[in-house]
């Protein structure tokens, strides 16, 4: 959504509508209100400046990610991490400064080029309507919303960007159409509310269609948009500096509240829940391996039979074997982790499997070694 100075007719115009007076107004009279309208926003913000240093923060954090050797085009999740993505196991560690990195973040150059576009459009009469210091304030709050949402409902899951910031911005506009609407042209108002819907509409059915997309982010972040702009347009206009500046301590405390929230919400031991899952696929990679090592050089005779059963009896089916034992005894609360912790017995189980029918195999090699002189036991 953008409203350009110089090209205010481009908003699309009805025939005609009724004022609340009554009378219906023709539809250069419409255009003439948003004219005046926008003037006015533009001779109190020309330039729209802060929603440009945002955008300019996002890009330069990102090129940062870039020349320190993150990938640009598909980042890898541990990196995005070591940058200040939100993880609920982090949370739970008391890494709360991630609810401030997380919007900052970006996993791609196309993510971050289609976030900076809408903050783009929708900062600047969002910037224009509040007044800098308050726009700001909605941006912030709205972004940790969003990750406070996310984080709850996926504790497992790494989330990054400024979308949840950004429908913080959307909510503040519809707020500001529902409590000022007279004070704004018909004609604006209903032209802006209907690029809202649109927009939303859009987003939640891509966010619902596409796994990757983290719609809890985006409804945290417009809700608290939402609650923020309320706030913040409580009492104008005429409100007193010391009430406004009330008004704007309450949306700081309002972002406190949800950081503070946070590992309240989430699932019990998550972050020793979260470390034993990733420590457990370590563990079954390592072994995996040496299982797949011991069985080329098996078939390469380059270890007899009799070696090739000790070391499977002796080391590798044992440590397997305390894997599957850990796992039973883990029990996350979390939905996603019990799942992961599914697929790791799953794999633990078809691995063990494998590793016993070979080691039945090479014991039934081994008396047939003395009659090969050629095998040789090199370790």
């Amino acid at each position: 959504m953008a409203f350009h100075r110089d090209d205010p007719d481009a908003i699309r115009e009805p025939d005609e509508i009724l004022t609340p007076s009554g009378r219906a107004q023709r539809p250069h009279d419409q255009t003439d209100a948003v004219r005046v309208f926008l003037l006015t926003l533009y001779e109190r913000c020309p330039r729209a400046s802060l929603t440009r240093a945002l955008i300019g923060i996002n890009v330069a954090l990102f090129a940062a990610m870039v020349f320190s050797g993150v990938d640009p085009l598909s980042p890898g999740v541990e990196a995005l991490r070591s940058w200040g993505a939100s993880y609920g196991p982090a949370f739970d560690a008391g890494q709360w400064w991630r609810t401030l990195t997380a919007p900052f973040i970006h996993a791609g150059i196309v993510h971050l080029l289609l976030n900076m576009w809408i903050l783009h459009q929708v900062g600047q009469l969002t910037e224009r309507l509040y007044g800098r210091l308050d726009f700001l304030l909605v941006y912030l709050a709205a972004g940790v919303a969003g990750v406070a949402a996310s984080t709850c409902w996926n504790p497992v899951i790494t989330s990054v960007g400024a979308s949840g910031a950004i429908f913080g911005l959307i909510g503040a506009e519809y707020i500001a159409l529902r409590l000022h609407g007279p004070d704004i042209p018909p004609l604006l108002r209903r032209e802006t509310g209907r690029r809202l819907l649109i927009f939303l509409g859009l987003n939640l059915f891509l966010g619902l269609s596409m796994p990757m997309i983290d719609n809890a982010a985006h409804i945290g972040g417009f809700c608290g948009g939402i609650a923020a702009g309320a706030l913040l347009l409580g009492g104008r206009p005429g409100l007193e500096p010391v009430h406004r500046r009330a008004l704007r301590a309450a949306v700081v405390a309002l972002a406190v509240l949800c950081i503070g929230a946070i590992p309240l919400l989430l699932p019990a031991d998550l972050d020793r829940h979260a470390t034993t899952m990733a420590s457990t696929l370590d563990r079954l990679r390592t072994l995996d391996e040496r299982y797949r090592t011991l069985a080329t050089r098996y078939n390469a005779d380059a270890i007899t039979p009799r070696r090739a059963s000790a070391t499977l009896e002796a080391e590798l089916i044992p440590q397997l074997e305390a894997v599957l034992a850990d796992l039973e005894r883990t029990d996350p609360a979390d939905s996603l982790l019990a799942q992961r912790r599914e697929r790791l017995r799953d794999l633990a189980r078809k691995l063990l499997a494998d590793m016993r029918n070979a080691h039945e195999m090479a014991t039934a090699a081994s008396p047939a070694e003395a009659e090969s002189p050629a095998a040789t036991d090199d370790g």
